[in-house]
C-alpha cells in the first residue's frame, strides 16, 4: 500500500522498486503528514519486519543503519540513497499497531 502525493514522487527508482515488492510499505514522516519542506526531502516508509524483508532489502542496496531503542515499535531501520534523494524503511514489529497511532496522529495534527 502506498499513499504518495503527486506523480512525479513515484517516477524516483528507489520508490518504485518499493512499490513493486511482494512487502507493503507505507508512507509515514514528513510526507504522510504533509510536512515536507521541499522536493528533496527524504521519503519514510514503514513495513512489517521479517527476516524476508531484510534480506530484500539488503539485495536492494538498502543498508541496516539503526534501531530506535526510543520506539519500541521499530526492530530496524534500513536507508538508501540514489540521485540526491534518502529513503528510509522502519521494520516494525506490529504492523497494526503502528498504523493505527499513525492514522490517529495524523487526526491530531489535521485539527491543530
Amino acid at each position: 500500500m502506498f499513499i504518495l502525493r503527486g506523480p512525479s514522487e513515484r517516477t524516483h527508482s528507489l520508490i518504485s522498486i518499493l512499490e513493486a515488492s511482494q512487502f507493503e510499505f507505507y508512507l509515514t514522516g514528513s510526507r504522510f503528514f504533509g510536512k515536507e519542506q521541499s522536493h528533496s526531502s527524504d521519503f519514510d516508509f514503514f513495513v512489517q519486519d521479517s527476516p524476508e524483508v531484510r534480506t530484500w532489502l539488503t539485495k536492494q542496496g538498502f543498508k541496516a543503519c539503526l534501531s530506535y531503542q526510543e520506539d519500541q515499535l521499530i526492530d530496524i531501520v534500513y536507508q538508501n540513497y540514489k540521485d540526491g534523494i534518502w529513503v528510509d524503511v522502519q521494520c516494525i514489529n506490529d504492523i497494526e499497531v503502528k498504523k493505527i497511532a499513525q492514522e490517529g496522529l495524523a487526526m491530531r495534527s489535521h485539527f491543530q
